[in-house]
């Protein structure tokens, strides 16, 4: 079981990142407007405190999602300056990027059930924003489609890059884990 000290600061910036990341990404598959943009926000916050409460048992998860240190000054390093909804593809391309290299971090230098619980966390963020708003054919907020088929797509390639390696999955090619000059 790792913590905090099993990492060096760039890597636990990593691992802090891409929850945030995998939400925006999921949120620049199909931008709605503002009020879903705060739906979709709210809905990353319920759904770090249903895997924090799911996973009370992983001491390294509680310690991710409650250290705010760095995460605005890396979201922006990450995401660059301007209109993300209209970087829709650039923005997705880096949140499952980071996924990936987080969750290979973890398979490194942590035990199954902190890799397990991190990457339910993830999957379980994407499906709760993804789930957040109706994305089309409704009025006014109501009826539709809740999640659309590209906020689907991204979350089917986010769960393969999640995939344990030997499954047969985009994770068999995943990227090393980021180096301690890359911060984000």
């Amino acid at each position: 079981m790792a913590d905090r000290t099993s990492f060096t600061p760039d890597e636990w910036l990593a691992l802090r990142l891409a929850p945030a990341l995998v939400g925006a990404g999921v949120m620049a598959s199909s931008p709605d407007g503002v009020v879903a943009a705060l739906k979709e926000s709210v809905a990353m916050g319920t759904a770090s405190f249903r895997a924090l409460e799911r996973y009370k048992d992983v001491p390294l998860l509680k310690a991710l999602a409650t250290d705010r240190d760095g995460v605005t000054e890396g979201l922006k390093a990450a995401l660059g300056n301007g209109d993300l909804a209209t970087r829709g593809a650039e923005v997705r391309a880096t949140a499952l990027r980071h996924a990936t290299q987080a969750i290979t971090l973890l398979r490194s230098k942590s035990d199954a059930r902190d890799v397990e619980a991190y990457a339910s966390w993830l999957t379980e963020l994407a499906a709760s924003v993804a789930g957040a708003s109706s994305e089309t054919g409704g009025f006014l907020g109501f009826g539709g489609q809740k999640v659309s088929d590209a906020e689907r797509a991204f979350m089917t390639e986010l769960e393969q890059a999640l995939a344990p390696t030997g499954s047969g999955t985009a994770s068999e090619s995943a990227a090393p884990a980021p180096s301690a000059d890359a911060r984000v």
